[in-house]
C-alpha cells in the first residue's frame, strides 16, 4: 500500500527558533572574522610570519591561516599564548 507523503508544517515558534539560530551562527562567523583580523594585526606587530606564529603556538601554519581568515575560532588559550610571546623575548 502506498502512503501519501506527509507535509511538513512549522509553527510560528519553530520558525522563530530557526531564525534565531541562523542569526546566532551569523554573529559567531562575524566574530571569528573580527578575531582573525585581530590575530593578523597582532602577528604583524610581533614581526612574525604565519609560519613563525604557527611554530610559536605549536600548530600547523594552515591553522593560523584559517584562524586569520575567520574559518576557525581563535580560542582563549591561543590569545593567552600570543600575549605571552612578548613575555618570552618577542617584542613588537
Amino acid at each position: 500500500m502506498a502512503t501519501e507523503p506527509r507535509s511538513f508544517e512549522m509553527t510560528g515558534v519553530a520558525v522563530h527558533t530557526l531564525k534565531l539560530a541562523a542569526l546566532k551562527r551569523a554573529a559567531q562567523r562575524h566574530q571569528q572574522r573580527v578575531d582573525g583580523e585581530r590575530l593578523r594585526t597582532r602577528r604583524t606587530q610581533l614581526g612574525l610570519t604565519q609560519l613563525g606564529l604557527a611554530q610559536q603556538l605549536g600548530v600547523h601554519v594552515n591553522t593560523v591561516a584559517r584562524m586569520e581568515r575567520g574559518e576557525l575560532r581563535v580560542m582563549p588559550r591561543t590569545w593567552r599564548q600570543v600575549d605571552g610571546l612578548t613575555s618570552f623575548g618577542i617584542r613588537p
